[in-house]
C-alpha cells in the first residue's frame, strides 16, 4: 500500500481577500426578487387554481400535462377571437367592396347594388320583398332607390367601393345632407347591424326613406 508523501500546505484565508470576490457579480448567487406586478400575481394565482381544479377533476399526469399547455396557449387563443372579432365587426360595418357572405337568403351583394340600379325594377322587388313580410330586405331596397336618384341627379358619385358616410360628405345641399344622414343611420343600423325590422318600424323608417325620395325627386 502506497503511502501518502504529498506535502500539503494550509491556505491562509484573511477577510479582506474576500473583498474582491464580494464585489464581483458574478460571485453573486443570491435570488433576484420577483417584479411581478398585481395583475400578474392575481392571473397567476386564477389559473393555478383552475389548472388544480381541472387536473384533480381528470385525473393523471398525463391529464396535468394537457391542462398545462392549455394553458399556455389560451392567451393566444383570447387575442386571435378578440381579432377575429374586431375584423368581423369593421367588414360588417364598411362596406369597402370586400361584400358579406351569410345564411340569410336575404342578404343582397353590395356587388349587386349597381346591377340592381341599371336592371331591376326597384319597385317591383319592393312590393316582393313586402309581400313576403321581409320589411328588412324592403328598407334595402328603398336605400338603393334613394343612392340610384342621388346618382342621377349627380347629388353623388357613385362607387361601389365608397361608404355611406362618404356620399353624405359629397352632398353641399344642407337639407338634403340633413334628410341623408337621417336616411343612412336608419340603414346602418337595421342592415349593418342584422337587426329584425317589423312592420311598424318599417313603416317610421319609409317616412324618412319618402322624404329624401320626394326631395330628390322634385329637384
Amino acid at each position: 500500500m502506497f503511502r501518502d508523501t504529498l506535502i500539503r500546505e494550509a491556505l491562509d484565508w484573511k477577510e479582506s481577500d474576500l473583498e474582491s470576490f464580494k464585489a464581483d457579480d458574478k460571485y453573486d448567487y443570491r435570488e433576484l426578487p420577483n417584479e411581478s406586478n398585481w395583475f400578474t400575481k392575481v392571473r397567476a394565482s386564477i389559473s393555478n387554481q383552475l389548472y388544480r381544479f381541472f387536473r384533480w377533476l381528470a385525473g393523471g399526469e398525463k391529464a396535468g400535462e394537457y391542462l398545462a399547455l392549455f394553458f399556455k396557449s389560451l392567451p393566444y387563443i383570447a387575442l386571435a377571437l378578440l381579432i377575429y372579432l374586431i375584423a368581423r365587426f369593421f367588414l360588417k360595418v364598411n362596406k369597402g367592396g370586400f361584400g358579406f357572405e351569410g345564411t340569410n337568403k336575404n342578404l343582397v351583394n353590395l356587388s349587386e347594388e349597381e346591377r340592381i340600379m341599371e336592371e331591376e325594377d326597384i319597385d317591383a322587388l319592393i312590393t316582393e320583398a313586402l309581400a313576403h313580410q321581409d320589411y328588412r330586405l324592403a328598407l334595402r331596397y328603398q336605400f338603393i332607390l334613394c343612392l340610384k336618384l342621388l346618382r342621377e341627379g349627380e347629388w353623388i358619385d357613385w362607387q361601389p367601393q365608397k361608404t355611406n358616410h362618404e356620399y353624405i360628405q359629397e352632398v353641399k345641399d344642407g337639407e338634403l345632407k340633413s334628410l341623408m344622414s337621417r336616411v343612412v343611420r336608419i340603414y346602418d343600423y337595421t342592415w349593418y347591424g342584422d337587426f329584425p325590422i317589423d312592420q311598424i318600424s318599417y313603416g317610421q323608417a319609409l317616412s324618412d326613406y319618402q322624404k329624401l325620395q320626394k326631395y330628390l325627386q322634385t329637384r
